[in-house]
């Protein structure tokens, strides 16, 4: 687990100004799947990448950056929403998040979605309960709302997540 995790949670169109001013330690950004050339998906990466350097004046290290694409969908039979994969790289990226070093050991990270009211909530509770600052989902949930009280996590994300949670817990006693 990582150090505690303080969550800012915003609009994509926020996001450029935050990361300019916002010190953050880690970034996950989700947008809608991109549309074109088979080679989209690393291209909108690379510029949204860019995007973001750029908003970094003068030049600074950017934070660890997680980018899922996927639509805000809770219908469990779409191809196009948010998968077991998507759930399992943001577990994997909280988890790996490393310590900070300073006197604060709280990470500061930014998720933002396209409106800041579905994904990146869900991916916030996700996040607050990985990282051991939140028990549980519940507990992570009034903090997400307490943070953005425009909150309206995405269910299937958090179905996909009980769901992982789960499996783990099985997986944890059968070796034991």
């Amino acid at each position: 687990m990582t150090s505690s995790l303080s969550i800012t949670i915003c609009a994509k169109h926020e996001a450029k100004s935050l990361l300019r001013t916002g010190g953050f330690d880690a970034v996950i950004s989700i947008n809608d799947p991109p549309k074109g050339s088979r080679n989209f998906w690393f291209e909108k990466r690379q510029r949204i990448k860019r995007q973001l350097e750029r908003a970094f004046h003068p030049p600074l290290l950017l934070p660890p950056m997680l980018f899922l694409f996927f639509y805000d969908i809770e219908d469990s039979h779409s191809f196009d929403g948010p998968r077991a994969l998507h759930i399992t790289l943001i577990k994997d990226f909280v988890r790996d998040l490393p310590p900070r070093k300073e006197n604060n050991d709280t990470v500061k990270m930014l998720i933002h979605c396209m409106a800041g009211i579905s994904r990146s909530t869900a991916a916030g509770i996700i996040a607050l309960v990985e990282s051991g600052t939140a028990s549980d989902v519940e507990s992570a949930r009034k903090e997400i709302v307490r943070i953005r009280s425009i909150a309206d996590p995405n269910t299937e994300m958090l179905r996909l997540y009980n769901e992982s949670k789960d499996v783990e817990e099985n997986e944890s006693k059968e070796e034991n």
